[in-house]
Protein backbone atom coordinates (compact mmCIF):
# COMPACT_ATOMS: atom_id res chain seq x y z
CA UNK A 1 0.00 0.00 0.00
CA UNK A 2 1.08 3.48 -0.63
CA UNK A 3 1.11 5.32 2.24
CA UNK A 4 2.85 8.57 3.02
CA UNK A 5 4.55 8.76 6.73
CA UNK A 6 3.37 10.42 9.94
CA UNK A 7 6.75 12.18 10.06
CA UNK A 8 5.37 13.60 6.49
CA UNK A 9 2.13 14.59 8.03
CA UNK A 10 3.68 16.20 10.53
CA UNK A 11 6.06 18.04 8.61
CA UNK A 12 3.73 19.20 6.36
CA UNK A 13 1.70 20.41 8.81
CA UNK A 14 4.46 22.42 10.53
CA UNK A 15 5.03 23.87 7.27
CA UNK A 16 1.20 24.96 7.04
CA UNK A 17 1.48 26.49 10.29
CA UNK A 18 4.56 28.43 9.23
CA UNK A 19 2.85 29.87 5.85
CA UNK A 20 -0.67 30.74 8.01
CA UNK A 21 1.40 32.49 10.34
CA UNK A 22 3.17 34.86 7.85
CA UNK A 23 6.06 33.93 5.70
CA UNK A 24 8.08 36.32 8.12
CA UNK A 25 6.61 35.76 11.49
CA UNK A 26 9.16 33.53 13.57
CA UNK A 27 7.27 30.49 15.18
CA UNK A 28 9.48 28.69 18.04
CA UNK A 29 9.48 24.64 18.30
CA UNK A 30 7.49 24.92 21.46
CA UNK A 31 4.85 27.23 20.17
CA UNK A 32 4.13 24.48 16.90
CA UNK A 33 4.09 21.59 19.20
CA UNK A 34 1.67 22.89 21.19
CA UNK A 35 -0.83 23.59 18.75
CA UNK A 36 -0.85 20.29 17.49
CA UNK A 37 -0.31 18.29 20.83
CA UNK A 38 2.90 16.89 19.30
CA UNK A 39 5.75 16.08 21.39
CA UNK A 40 8.32 18.99 21.67
CA UNK A 41 11.15 16.25 21.04
CA UNK A 42 9.22 14.93 17.38
CA UNK A 43 8.77 18.46 16.78
CA UNK A 44 12.25 19.88 17.47
CA UNK A 45 13.31 16.99 15.09
CA UNK A 46 11.58 17.84 11.91
CA UNK A 47 12.28 21.35 12.17
CA UNK A 48 16.03 20.40 12.13
CA UNK A 49 15.68 18.12 8.82
CA UNK A 50 13.56 21.01 7.40
CA UNK A 51 16.38 23.43 8.20
CA UNK A 52 19.33 21.33 7.16
CA UNK A 53 17.59 20.93 4.01
CA UNK A 54 16.97 24.91 4.08
CA UNK A 55 12.74 24.72 3.91
CA UNK A 56 12.56 26.87 6.73
CA UNK A 57 15.55 28.65 8.47
CA UNK A 58 16.70 29.19 12.19
CA UNK A 59 16.89 32.05 13.95
CA UNK A 60 18.68 32.00 17.28
CA UNK A 61 18.35 34.17 20.28
CA UNK A 62 15.72 34.81 22.49
CA UNK A 63 12.89 35.57 20.42
CA UNK A 64 14.19 33.11 18.06
CA UNK A 65 11.96 29.94 16.32
CA UNK A 66 11.42 29.32 12.95
CA UNK A 67 9.91 31.12 9.61
CA UNK A 68 9.57 29.18 5.77
CA UNK A 69 12.67 30.16 3.83
CA UNK A 70 11.09 28.87 0.28
CA UNK A 71 8.38 30.44 -0.93
CA UNK A 72 5.09 28.47 -0.60
CA UNK A 73 4.53 28.52 -4.37
CA UNK A 74 7.68 27.46 -4.97
CA UNK A 75 7.86 24.70 -1.87
CA UNK A 76 6.40 21.55 -3.98
CA UNK A 77 5.80 18.00 -2.20
CA UNK A 78 8.72 15.91 -3.86
CA UNK A 79 10.95 18.24 -1.97
CA UNK A 80 9.48 18.02 1.27
CA UNK A 81 9.11 14.23 0.55
CA UNK A 82 12.63 14.31 -0.36
CA UNK A 83 13.77 15.89 3.12
CA UNK A 84 11.66 13.60 5.80
CA UNK A 85 11.67 10.56 4.12
CA UNK A 86 14.31 10.30 1.62
CA UNK A 87 13.45 9.70 -2.25
CA UNK A 88 10.35 8.25 -3.59
CA UNK A 89 9.92 4.61 -4.42
CA UNK A 90 6.60 2.80 -5.45
CA UNK A 91 8.64 -0.23 -5.22
CA UNK A 92 11.88 -1.61 -4.14
CA UNK A 93 13.03 -2.34 -8.12
CA UNK A 94 11.46 1.21 -9.33
CA UNK A 95 14.12 3.80 -8.52
CA UNK A 96 17.60 1.64 -8.56
CA UNK A 97 17.76 -1.44 -10.84
CA UNK A 98 21.26 -2.66 -9.34
CA UNK A 99 20.08 -1.60 -5.60
CA UNK A 100 20.63 -4.14 -2.64
CA UNK A 101 16.38 -3.80 -2.41
CA UNK A 102 16.18 -4.96 -6.39
CA UNK A 103 18.34 -8.23 -5.70
CA UNK A 104 15.58 -8.83 -2.95
CA UNK A 105 13.07 -9.93 -5.78
CA UNK A 106 13.20 -13.42 -7.23
CA UNK A 107 11.46 -12.02 -10.84
CA UNK A 108 13.82 -8.82 -11.10
CA UNK A 109 15.12 -10.86 -14.45
CA UNK A 110 11.55 -11.40 -15.73
CA UNK A 111 9.38 -9.29 -14.29
CA UNK A 112 5.92 -8.50 -15.97
CA UNK A 113 4.80 -5.24 -14.08
CA UNK A 114 8.32 -3.83 -13.60
CA UNK A 115 7.15 -1.31 -16.49
CA UNK A 116 3.83 -0.27 -15.65
CA UNK A 117 4.82 0.13 -12.46
CA UNK A 118 7.64 2.18 -13.71
CA UNK A 119 5.06 4.68 -15.31
CA UNK A 120 3.07 4.54 -12.05
CA UNK A 121 5.96 5.71 -10.11
CA UNK A 122 7.13 8.86 -12.72
CA UNK A 123 3.11 10.16 -12.76
CA UNK A 124 3.41 9.93 -9.04
CA UNK A 125 6.83 11.65 -8.84
CA UNK A 126 5.80 14.31 -11.73
CA UNK A 127 2.26 14.94 -9.75
CA UNK A 128 4.34 15.52 -6.61
CA UNK A 129 6.72 17.51 -7.93
CA UNK A 130 3.00 20.10 -8.99
CA UNK A 131 1.98 19.96 -5.78
CA UNK A 132 2.88 23.42 -3.70
CA UNK A 133 2.68 24.15 -0.28
CA UNK A 134 0.52 27.37 -1.18
CA UNK A 135 -1.62 24.71 -2.58
CA UNK A 136 -2.10 22.59 0.08
CA UNK A 137 -2.24 25.59 2.48
CA UNK A 138 -5.30 26.96 0.38
CA UNK A 139 -7.00 23.66 0.85
CA UNK A 140 -6.56 24.19 4.71
CA UNK A 141 -8.14 28.02 4.96
CA UNK A 142 -10.78 26.62 7.80
CA UNK A 143 -8.25 25.67 9.89
CA UNK A 144 -6.90 28.43 12.22
CA UNK A 145 -4.08 28.63 14.57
Amino acid sequence: MLKLSKKLDYAVAILVYLVKKGESKISSAKEIASSFKLPLPITSALLKILTKHEIVRSIRGIKGGYIISIKPSELTMDKIILAIDGPMRLADCVSFSSSKHSKRCLLKNCCPVVAPIRKLHSSIVDLMSKITLKQIANESDDIEF
